[in-house]
């Protein structure tokens, strides 16, 4: 039973209840009914059998980090001409060929200093020059940073990793 992100709104003179989700196409919907009894049997059908997973509204995904973060920063800063389309490549490259591997569906509240240093290491085994290993991890830096700077979580876990 899903009960998170459910809220009151005010439809005209009428309050009803509205449910927020994100369909798989990345865009933000919504479901929404008279009681809150009827929207949780809406959510209930919808996402029944779908694998729907997340247990808190505030849970970040390092997945949904990474995508708000290439899609909202660096898209505005490459349409102000301050990012290169290259170097967005080479982040998407670094997140799907490193970060994504190690971190998967993690939720980024959850991520402490050991499991950054560990992820370091586990880089610098890696057949990768040094220079490289540094990009990845400024690369991942920059994703949660991103993350403090929208209020997402408190600090930024990876400023204490040398």
């Amino acid at each position: 039973m899903i009960i998170h992100n459910m809220y009151p709104i005010t439809r005209g003179k009428k309050k009803v209840f509205r449910f927020d989700y994100y369909s798989a196409d990345n865009k933000k919907r919504f479901l929404q009914a008279p009681s809150k009894k009827i929207l949780q049997e809406k959510i209930d059908k919808k996402f029944k059998d779908k694998g729907f997973v997340k247990t808190k509204s505030e849970q970040v995904k390092v997945s949904e980090a990474q995508s708000e973060f290439i899609d909202v920063k660096l898209a505005n800063k490459r349409a102000a001409g301050k990012t290169q389309q290259s170097t967005i490549d080479d982040y998407v490259s670094f997140y799907d060929n490193h970060i994504n591997p190690y971190f998967k569906d993690k939720d980024i509240r959850t991520i402490t200093k050991f499991d950054v240093a560990k992820f370091v290491e586990n880089l610098q085994e890696k057949d990768i020059t040094s220079k490289t290993v540094i990009k990845i991890f400024n690369h991942f830096k920059n994703i949660i940073s991103y993350q403090v700077d929208r209020f997402k979580i408190e600090n930024n876990i990876c400023k204490e990793i040398n």
